[in-house]
């Protein structure tokens, strides 16, 4: 660093904080209380609690769920002119609702249908959740041939809130689809590609933000010690994989 000043930097801790950085030591973590109501299964004849499937593969379930949030962080405006704001634990939030599936999988096929209605309310305001639907239904279809595996997946979402000037704005419903094709060209290799928002949907997940158009992708898989090449149709995804790990666009429970 004496030699070349111009590339050294401080260390992290020696930088003076910035607004961003000062604003989160004050937040204090959001407190989650899960609790999962009755639960339905449906084998034949009557099981509370308890989910089997029919004979040849079918299965229906049923299942009550909410979920309580204590110090929620919520993004509070302080300014319109000039737009300023931060977040703060401001709020109390519960989220309750009820999910009810199909599934089936038999031989080379396996395929899911889920749907998700849910009130997302700010118990301090009596309002709506912002960026989150009430409503969300997901299919998933999958056949094995063989070597080769061939998937979609469809997700669909109601309308949501979100933020804007100078009152909430409303975010349309949209439609996803992907389509997947698993090529396990050895024991431990795999190709697969896949085709996201294949309908090239035009929708926000936040407003004013632009989200991906159309893409293709292609993945290499390496998994060594897998005991067998040929494929059976795996069990169906829930909805558009890519965005599994997004709770603004896939339907986990209590938190679409």
């Amino acid at each position: 660093c004496q030699s070349i000043p111009s590339v050294c930097h401080p260390p992290l801790d020696a930088r003076p904080p910035d607004a961003s950085h000062l604003q989160l030591r004050t937040l204090r973590a959001e407190v989650l209380q899960h609790h999962d109501g009755v639960g339905l299964g449906w084998v034949g004849d009557f099981h509370p609690g308890v989910r089997r499937r029919f004979d040849g593969g079918h299965a229906v379930s049923l299942a009550a769920f909410r979920n309580e949030i204590d110090e929620l962080i919520e993004f509070v405006v302080l300014s319109y002119d000039p737009f300023a704001g931060q977040n703060r634990n401001v709020d109390v939030a519960r989220i309750e609702g009820v999910e009810a599936a199909y599934e089936y999988a038999g031989g080379p096929w396996a395929a899911r249908v889920g749907a998700i209605h849910q009130d997302p309310r700010n118990l301090t305001t009596d309002e709506q959740l912002l960026r989150r639907a009430r409503n969300s239904l997901t299919v998933s279809v999958q056949r094995a041939l063989g070597r080769v595996a061939i998937g979609l997946d469809v997700l669909a979402t109601g309308d949501r809130k979100d933020f804007g000037l100078p009152k909430p704005v409303t975010l349309d419903g949209y439609v996803l689809v992907d389509l997947n094709l698993t090529w396990q060209a050895t024991r431990a290799v795999a190709v697969v590609a896949r085709v996201e928002n294949l309908l090239d949907e035009q929708y926000e997940l936040a407003h004013t933000f632009n989200t991906p158009d159309r893409g293709l992708y292609l993945n290499l898989r390496y998994a060594p010690g897998a005991r067998d090449a040929t494929l059976a149709a795996p069990p169906p995804r829930e909805g558009p994989g890519a965005r599994a790990n997004n709770p603004a666009t896939t339907p986990t429970k209590g938190e679409t």
